[in-house]
């Protein structure tokens, strides 16, 4: 019999070279809300590039948390607490329209603004508000979104 094998498990903040993870992130733990925003998977995913590479607004990279297991990247984190998060919610709001393909515009303004009203509720005064939480498909049924929520909690 061998011994068991020490991993490690580590959260490290997102730079702007980790855009692409964070927008897979974003994508595939809200793939039915970015289709409802912006009607299909590679209008969402043009749309996420631009505002992941924002240094500012709700979906910037700065924003984003990376969860290695064992030095391989398995998933992510999109949060922040309730001062970014007031701070960053009319940036936001504008880079999504200006991001958004003109034929988009009027959904966004009518139809997803309604829908979407108080859907992110301020967090408490000391609390941490994740917003999108992914473990990548690869490596999803191995208890590392547990973990993941663990480490996060006591970070």
């Amino acid at each position: 019999m061998n011994p068991p094998q020490k991993t490690q498990t580590t959260l490290k903040h997102a730079q702007q070279a980790d855009m692409e993870t964070m927008v897979n992130c974003i994508y595939d733990s809200s793939h039915e809300l970015m289709n409802f925003i912006f009607v299909d998977k590679q209008t969402a995913l043009s749309v996420l590039h631009k505002l992941v590479a924002q240094p500012k607004g709700l979906f910037s990279y700065r924003f984003g948390w990376l969860y290695n297991h064992n030095d391989i990247t398995q998933g992510a984190v999109l949060g922040y607490s309730r001062q970014q998060l007031q701070q960053q919610e009319l940036t936001g709001a504008i880079q999504l329209l200006f991001t958004s393909p003109l034929h988009l515009k009027w959904h966004i303004l009518t139809t997803v603004r309604k829908a979407l009203a108080n859907y992110v509720p301020l967090p408490s005064n000391d609390a941490f508000y994740i917003i999108n939480v992914a473990v990548f498909s690869n490596a999803r049924g191995q208890s590392l979104g547990t973990s993941y929520s663990m480490i996060f909690a006591i970070s």
